[in-house]
């Protein structure tokens, strides 16, 4: 089973990447500092990974901006949040992103990983069993409830060039990764492209969404539901309101 580790803290990657490499039937396929750079690694694979561990909180393009991108376009990748966040807000979040496991990072998380690894590669969404006092089984019930419904849409959706705004895919992959912090520049390298087409795009779909700004074009992505991001603030910023 070929995995890919995705988290910015240096020493919880080591400590996963090093774990993964001990256990038995797992690819260790490559490492990335957040979900641009992830992009930019996967660009240069051979193979796809069959589950990305990705951290929720990262600079430039977060867990949940990430997990929407893969679910988008390649939708037979397993995803599993490994994080500290644990509060319900953002474990909702992550699972209408896409993700098909959380777990919490801290004591006892490599048996709580290796029960994640085995039910997502089974077909199963799975939350770790610690975080039971923080969303009960009927709240991931109705978690799961409201995934499964927001990503029926969004699939019915996504046949080329249909929909109110007659967008093609291209340009709703466009779409998404405006939402996140990404530079022009950025977005044209996952995409493959010249800054000067991506600006081009930009016009073209800022005509037909009926925005006037970068920044509305975000908002019109997380309103219409083309694309998430987590809606918390990060540590550091907490510790500067603080």
């Amino acid at each position: 089973m070929k995995v890919a580790v995705v988290d910015s803290f240096l020493p919880s990657q080591t400590l996963t990447t090093k774990w993964l490499k001990h256990q038995p039937g797992m690819q260790l396929l490559f490492t990335a500092k957040n979900g641009q750079h992830f992009l930019q690694q996967l660009n240069k694979q051979k193979e796809v990974p069959d589950i990305v561990i990705a951290d929720i909180r990262m600079r430039i393009m977060d867990g949940c901006s990430l997990a929407y991108y893969i679910k988008f376009h390649h939708p037979p990748i397993k995803l599993i949040a490994f994080s500290g966040y644990v509060e319900p807000m953002v474990i909702n979040t992550a699972f209408a992103s896409g993700f098909d496991a959380y777990i919490a990072k801290g004591n006892g998380w490599e048996t709580a990983l290796q029960e994640a690894i085995t039910r997502v590669a089974n077909g199963y969404c799975h939350l770790d069993t610690r975080l039971e006092k923080e969303i009960d089984a009927q709240a991931f019930r109705s978690i799961l409830n409201n995934r499964e419904k927001f990503w029926k849409q969004i699939s019915e959706g996504e046949s080329e060039g249909e929909g109110e705004y007659n967008l093609s895919k291209r340009e709703k992959t466009f779409i998404i990764l405006n939402a996140t912090a990404m530079s022009y520049k950025e977005i044209a390298e996952v995409m493959h492209v010249d800054k000067r087409t991506i600006e081009t795009m930009y016009s073209r779909i800022s005509k037909k969404v009926r925005v006037t700004s970068n920044k509305e074009l975000a908002l019109f992505a997380i309103q219409s539901g083309m694309a998430i991001q987590a809606n918390f603030t990060p540590f550091e910023e907490q510790q500067k309101a603080g």
